[in-house]
């Protein structure tokens, strides 16, 4: 492990203890209750709204 990582894959299992990944569903109880409240109604129709492009000096431009 030393030989692929060097002293920071050593450092970073030993003393920060890594990074583990596991399977979130939306109604899990781990996540907050607002959090499963928003992934749960998926019947909304989403658009993004007119891109509207303004000149805030020479050669720079800005959009919301």
């Amino acid at each position: 492990f030393y030989a692929y990582a060097g002293p920071y894959g050593l450092n970073v299992p030993l003393r920060r203890g890594g990074t583990y990944w596991v399977t979130v569903t939306p109604d899990d109880p781990r996540r907050s209750e607002p959090m499963r409240i928003a992934l749960k109604d998926r019947s909304h129709q989403i658009r993004a709204g007119e891109i509207d492009w303004r000149k805030i000096g020479v050669g720079f431009e800005v959009a919301e």
